[in-house]
């Protein structure tokens, strides 16, 4: 069997990310191809645990327990759910992947990358994504955009539905993680695709949508 194709969707917090993989889904689905949308932390009990630690406690974890707990849960989701899906033909849309690590611990939390590196090697290191789509935003407009996140259904919990603790943080905060995105998306042109995500939802899916038809002929049935 032919194994699937791993599309993650990264990018500060508020620009859209839930909303984009949901749209990409639906698209590939109405193409017949077999989809499983995930998301970190999270996709698994354990891991959904975890993500109400690390995103909704206010327990004061020191950055180095927080990029452990991060990759533990990660850890789960790439054994129970990712390799699994990929294997069986299945494409996953990961709604943020190990990109993630390197930008909100690395950049945010100015954690060396050379530990997130070796993390990296223990739980994933032969498991790159096919394509990853890191939609843009200037750090400014994050606060205006954080609200329009309260109604995504995939974030099942009542508690996904305020701000988190990384959506509290302040504009420094993610100008640095905005700034390690991009510079990854220097370094991998091949795999990470850079769009713009300050026009509505449609432009945008449209944006997305194409370059995937651009990327992979067989989904460009409409």
């Amino acid at each position: 069997m032919q194994r699937g194709k791993l599309i993650t969707f990264e990018g500060i917090d508020g620009v859209g990310k839930s909303t984009q993989a949901a749209v990409l889904e639906s698209f590939l689905l109405r193409q017949g191809i077999d989809v499983k949308r995930t998301c970190e932390p999270g996709g698994v009990p354990v891991g959904e645990k975890i993500r109400q630690i690390l995103l909704h406690e206010k327990e004061d974890l020191s950055n180095l327990a927080e990029l452990l707990l991060f990759f533990a849960a990660r850890a789960e989701h790439v054994h129970r759910v990712v390799r699994p899906a990929l294997e069986q033909g299945q494409w996953v849309i990961c709604d943020r992947f190990i990109d993630a690590s390197y930008a909100y611990q690395g950049g945010g939390r100015k954690i060396k990358s050379g530990w997130i590196d070796t993390l990296v090697k223990w739980v994933a290191s032969d498991l790159s994504p096919d394509l990853t789509i890191l939609l843009n935003l200037p750090s400014e407009h994050i606060h205006d955009r954080i609200p329009s996140n309260q109604h995504d259904m995939f974030r099942a919990s009542v508690s996904d539905k305020i701000p988190d603790n990384f959506e509290s943080e302040e504009k420094p905060f993610f100008e640095r993680v905005r700034n390690v995105y991009l510079k990854r998306a220097e370094q991998e042109p091949g795999r990470i695709e850079v769009i713009d995500a300050s026009p509505d939802k449609e432009t945008v899916s449209g944006e997305i949508i194409a370059l995937v038809k651009k990327r992979w002929p067989e989904t460009d049935n409409e």
